[in-house]
């Protein structure tokens, strides 16, 4: 493998699309917060007189307010007239380079276990790929929605997930088609197979937020979603052949049959291909499929610095957690020993997986609460855009290797994932062990449906140019997720008076 390393890639340029992505998203969500401010003190100035509105967080007695997320997680280091004079920033960095550390630990071992344990027990490409790769790309999200809904019970978790939606379909979209070596053809079948399911997903969210609490029922059908997703992808070849048959049919009916039409011999999984050999031991061996990207044993050591200097600083800045999860955690991406505890690796990078995300997840309760931003529009914004990292480093990889079919399958099926699975099944959960889930944002269902507009809009797009990606899709794709972010801002500020911000109780 040429240097620098993969997972080395994607720490750094995890820390460098999230410091870039973070400020964008900072800067919208300020403008449009300023915007609301404005908005308000106009009302307001209407109806009392001037009044300034530039105050603490809201005092409320009130039993039925809402604790935000800050509220579920140790005081920190600073207090908050500290973090309003500036420290503040260490929080922003923190946050910043914990979006690179849990990049690093997906590339590294968090995605190459999942893909030996599908391996291990025999699944199809498109099975496992629904499944265990999945899993493994959106590994932040799940832990996200874990801790929103068992330990912070706050909506952020949600709103990470709903915006970690928009930003897979626009914003990785966008950069897979900006480092595309080549404008790049989409396969259909699987693209609109991904699509269809995914719109349904959405549906089925929507109306489930649609009271602001989730019934145990309505989260055992989110999760028997995904069941019929795997059902799909087991029959994917039949499916896609059926498909095909009927394109063809369709074409020669209307006289449309293209003389240079290409036979497609390759049907894309997620990280996979159909048409790869697969390579079995003999009995009691490990089983293995010619290695990817993502299973390629390291050529060299991690300790080891890498060619060029930028990736020599970057090499160096990473150290700290590259030595901490070098000595908890095996790469099972060696040969030997270590390959065989695959299982091991799947757990320990579980764990630390666990443990980054808290840490992030209560950076970014910090900077809202300091910021007096809603916690829902920060699981929108800066939460979503910092787990969906690994989503975005390996479907740029992908892409810039010329299999945008791939990319586009692992930006949709993580997002079905993170529906079904992270949401879906979490809550079934929750609601069975202590009652139904309450939604305090009432704007989350407005948010989730809004997103099938999006996805119809951005479809319609990508079928004008042709099932192309390529830069002019990039720049449709960026404009698009900077308007959906915004309303989706503005919505939840209350500015459109459809909902009403949450009554969030003081912070102690």
């Amino acid at each position: 493998m040429a240097e620098p390393r993969v997972a080395l890639v994607c720490f750094g340029k995890s820390i460098l699309i999230s410091s870039a992505v973070l400020l964008l998203i900072l800067c919208i969500t300020l403008s449009v917060d300023q915007l609301d401010l404005n908005i308000k003190r106009s009302r307001r100035e209407i109806q009392e007189g001037n009044i300034s509105i530039h105050q603490e967080p809201l005092q409320s007695s009130d039993r039925n307010c809402t604790l935000r997320g800050i509220d579920s997680f140790p005081a920190g280091l600073f207090t908050s007239k500290q973090r309003i004079n500036g420290a503040i920033l260490i929080d922003f960095m923190i946050a910043v380079y914990l979006c690179g550390a849990i990049s690093y630990i997906c590339a590294a071992y968090f995605v190459p276990s999942t893909e030996m344990l599908g391996q291990q027990m025999d699944l199809r490409p498109d099975v496992a790929g629904a499944t265990f790769m999945a899993a493994g790309s959106s590994a932040p999200e799940f832990f996200t929605a874990v801790i929103g809904t068992f330990v912070s019970m706050d909506d952020t978790g949600i709103g990470a997930i709903i915006g970690s939606a928009a930003f897979n379909i626009f914003v990785i979209t966008a950069i897979c088609c900006f480092f595309t070596c080549q404008p790049v053809v989409l396969t259909r079948w699987p693209f609109f197979r991904d699509i269809i399911v995914y719109v349904i997903s959405i549906i089925l969210l929507s109306i489930a937020l649609v009271d602001d609490r989730v019934e145990w029922w309505e989260g055992l059908i989110l999760s028997f979603g995904y069941v019929f997703y795997i059902g799909i992808m087991y029959f994917n070849s039949q499916l896609s052949a059926k498909s095909e048959e009927f394109i063809l049919n369709l074409k020669t009916k209307f006289a449309e049959v293209e003389a240079d039409t290409e036979v497609e011999t390759t049907k894309d999984g997620y990280g996979t291909v159909d048409h790869q050999p697969q390579v079995t031991a003999g009995d009691g061996e490990f089983k293995e499929r010619i290695p990817s990207w993502r299973t390629e044993p390291p050529s060299q050591s991690v300790f080891a610095p890498p060619d060029g200097l930028p990736w020599i600083v970057v090499w160096f800045f990473g150290l700290p957690v590259i030595f901490l999860f070098f000595i908890t955690i095996p790469d099972c991406r060696k040969p030997g020993w270590q390959q065989s505890l695959y299982l091991v690796t799947f757990i320990m990078s579980a764990v630390w997986l666990a443990i980054t995300t808290y840490v992030l997840y209560w950076m970014i309760a910090v900077i809202g609460y300091t910021l007096n931003v809603p916690d829902t529009v920060m699981g929108l914004s800066f939460l979503a855009a910092g787990t969906s990292l690994p989503d975005t480093v390996a479907s740029m990889l992908v892409a810039r290797d010329g299999f945008g079919n791939m990319a586009m399958a692992n930006i949709f099926g993580s997002n079905i994932f993170e529906v079904f699975a992270c949401l879906g099944f979490l809550w079934f959960i929750a609601a069975l062990a202590n009652g139904p889930v309450i939604i305090a944002s009432s704007a989350m269902a407005f948010d989730s449906a809004s997103l099938i507009l999006m996805v119809v809009f951005i479809v319609f797009i990508i079928y004008l140019n042709n099932w192309t990606l390529n830069v002019k899709t990039g720049i449709f794709c960026v404009l698009s997720y900077i308007f959906y972010l915004s309303l989706s801002i503005l919505n939840e500020l209350g500015v459109f008076g459809i909902v009403e911000t949450p009554n969030y109780c003081s912070h102690v």
